[in-house]
């Protein structure tokens, strides 16, 4: 049961009270009436009894009308029970009255008063049941003013929820169709840049196809070369030559162990897990093994704590050492073996910020002046100057000042991580 409706059941209560008051009224006018000294040609009872039924049907009528016009709910079944409730104490207080003036002798009547004041009483009663019927109604109003109020306010913000999902999904289509658009246009970009690349890709292999020609026809040459010297060879050996032969195998030799120390002339691409981070590569083939860093140590010769300038790689012996990056050869010493306690060693001067050096060489194979690229061989590992072992002693100067060369390498396995 909600809220309204017990209210109404309150009010109901209060009016069947306010009967009962009135019924207590009536008792009190009999009683008066009884002992009045007025003459009349009706009995005091029935007199009384004609004052209570007009008293209490106009009390009734003015309750039900203040009902009715307040719009409370059940007035009918209301006005039925309390129709019942009336007909009732009618019944019961005629029949009272009547046995009682049965019972008594009429007494006349010398005044109206006692009489008038019970009408009084009863019209105030009646004017008490209106004002509260008054107060009902407007409590009512009260009530139907503020269910509207409240359902207004619940109208503006469901509207205003509605605009905001409406403004909320316009900006969810623009995004997606602004999603959509640059997916095509990237689409569109992929697709030319494949069309680009594609006479790209043929001139590429066409190059590759003429270069594996070239080298075709230049290994025929070369088989055609050795056939002419080997013709050559047996025809001095045959003509008794033997010291010529011997001399020209020998300086074959010779240069065949240079050329492939220096690679044909070519860079090398070192085999490492060291990758430079500017524009440094690894100076040697392989990793190899670090056995001194850059900074404080313990002197391997002396045993005292000094500063080690360079970082040291061991490496087998005549190891080519390559240039770490372009540049020019500033110092090529291939003389002096203590060379400042550096031994054989090259310094390239490769910008206006970096250079790098390389000590302990076993021979250096560039001179002071000369261009040379990353990774071209310019000297081999060895021992020395002020040396326990075969290693290249590797420095990096940043204006002229060494830093520490592993800050400009990174290993693989840590960019995989």
């Amino acid at each position: 049961m909600d809220k309204n409706k017990l209210e109404k059941i309150k009010l109901f209560e209060k009016r069947v009270r306010l009967v009962g008051y009135q019924k207590h009224t009536l008792f009190r006018i009999r009683e008066k009436s009884e002992h009045s000294l007025y003459a009349r040609e009706n009995s005091s009872e029935e007199y009384a009894a004609d004052r209570l039924e007009s008293g209490t049907k106009t009390a009734v009528s003015q309750t039900i009308h203040q009902l009715d016009k307040a719009g409370r709910w059940g007035v009918r079944e209301s006005r039925q029970n309390v129709s019942k409730a009336v007909e009732k104490f009618q019944r019961s207080q005629a029949e009272k009255l009547v046995r009682q003036a049965q019972n008594k002798p009429e007494v006349p009547i010398h005044s109206p008063q006692p009489i008038r004041q019970t009408g009084k009483s009863v019209g105030q009663s009646a004017k008490s049941i209106k004002q509260m019927g008054k107060s009902s109604a407007k409590a009512a109003r009260t009530s139907i003013k503020t269910t509207q109020h409240t359902a207004k306010s619940g109208i503006k913000t469901a509207q205003h929820t509605v605009k905001t999902a409406e403004q909320a999904g316009k900006v969810s289509v623009k995004t997606a169709e602004q999603t959509a658009k640059t997916v095509q246009q990237t689409a569109q970009a992929t697709a030319k840049a494949v069309k680009v690349a594609i006479p790209a890709i043929k001139a590429a292999a066409k190059a590759a196809v003429a270069g594996a020609k070239a080298a075709a026809k230049a290994v025929v040459a070369a088989v055609k070369g050795i056939a002419a010297g080997a013709k050559a060879l047996a025809a001095a050996i045959a003509a008794g030559g033997w010291i010529v032969v011997v001399v020209i195998v020998l300086i074959c030799c010779i240069g065949g162990v240079f050329a492939l120390l220096l690679n044909g002339g070519q860079p090398v691409v070192p085999e490492t897990n060291w990758i430079g981070t500017e524009i440094f590569e690894w100076p040697l083939p392989r990793d190899y093994t670090i056995t001194s860093p850059y900074g404080y140590r313990e002197d391997p010769i002396t045993g005292q704590i000094s500063f080690h300038s360079g970082t040291d790689i061991a490496a087998p012996e005549a190891t080519p050492i390559l240039a770490a990056a372009d540049g020019t050869v500033t110092i090529a010493n291939g003389n002096d073996s203590w060379g400042e306690s550096y031994g054989y060693y090259v310094k390239i001067q490769h910008d206006e910020t970096y250079e790098t050096l390389y000590a302990h060489c076993l021979a250096v194979f560039v001179t002071v002046g000369q261009e040379v690229k990353q990774g071209e061989v310019i000297a081999l590992v060895g021992s020395t100057g002020n040396s326990t072992g075969n290693h290249l002693h590797f420095e990096v100067r940043e204006d002229g000042i060494e830093v520490d060369a592993m800050e400009f390498f990174v290993s693989r396995k840590d960019i995989g991580k």
